[in-house]
């Protein structure tokens, strides 16, 4: 389950995104629900970087924080450049074993 408070780029009200699904085809969607009165209360989106503003994955943040290059990160964590690549822009979320390795140096995925 994720748990993570993000500005949505539309409104501008807070969302929390809650959980990633798949549709019938799939493909990989962002369970969201919407922390404004005004707006309904879940809904589902194909992309956080379409939804919102300053998304930036923890990954990245990370990296970023650190001052590491992604071949750096990938070469301290012993993972491929791709999959660093993978999951800064969010086509790919970190395995469970890769999860347990990034919580190891400070980041929650």
């Amino acid at each position: 389950m994720i748990n993570k408070k993000l500005k949505c780029k539309h409104s501008g009200h807070l969302i929390q995104v809650v959980d990633i699904v798949y549709d019938h085809k799939d493909r990989k969607q962002y369970k969201c629900i919407n922390l404004h009165p005004d707006d309904d209360p879940d809904e589902f989106y194909n992309s956080l970087e379409e939804l919102c503003i300053d998304y930036v994955h923890p990954v990245q943040e990370y990296r970023k924080t650190k001052g590491f290059t992604q071949q750096q990160l990938a070469d301290s964590l012993g993972c491929s450049l791709q999959s660093i690549k993978y999951w800064e822009t969010g086509r790919r979320e970190p395995s469970e074993e890769w999860r347990i390795k990034l919580s190891e140096i400070g980041v929650e995925v």
